[in-house]
């Protein structure tokens, strides 16, 4: 029954209609980490191929699904930590507040943050997060704000051995 479900869903995702693709990601994410686990990687890829508001409401559920997965496969974290890092570099306006929002949403919690930073574009992230902190932009300095806010306050909740030393090297 819940395959059939999440087979619907998938095909709304491929469908023309916009406003039935918003519905349906937001219902994948409100699927318990488990279920979703499969679907995750496809949300990024087809996130990566699209422009406008969908693909910031494909990568915010992805995020949303790092942050509370109790142990999300290092692949999906890696997909996620480099499809940001690429719109964190590359976006402007709108996109690039969106962006921000799905980063925060991922270190939303001590598991995010632990999972993004075992990943190569962790590094590209922060540096784009600090770069828009300095925005003339008030809406892009918020929401790297709110990123740089999450990522502290989950980084207190880490426990010691989950997260990967700082590195002045890569940017950590």
């Amino acid at each position: 029954r819940g395959t059939r479900a999440k087979q619907e869903l998938e095909k709304l995702l491929g469908c023309d209609d916009m406003l039935l693709q918003m519905n349906a990601v937001e219902v994948l994410s409100l699927l318990p980490p488990e279920d979703a686990s499969d679907l995750i990687p496809r949300l990024i890829d087809t996130s990566e191929n699209l422009s406008g508001a969908l693909p910031s409401c494909l990568l915010l559920c992805a995020s949303r699904y790092l942050a509370h997965a109790p142990s999300p496969p290092p692949s999906i974290a890696a997909k996620l930590s480099s499809s940001l890092s690429m719109r964190l570099r590359q976006s402007k306006g709108q996109d690039l507040v969106d962006a921000l929002s799905s980063l925060a949403a991922c270190v939303a919690s001590p598991g995010g943050l632990s999972a993004l930073s075992q990943c190569d574009g962790y590094a590209q992230c922060v540096a784009a997060c600090g770069e828009s902190a300095e925005s003339p932009n008030e809406a892009t300095r918020l929401a790297a704000f709110l990123a740089l806010s999450n990522a502290l306050a989950s980084l207190r909740g880490i426990r010691p051995g989950l997260a990967p030393p700082p590195n002045a090297a890569d940017g950590r």
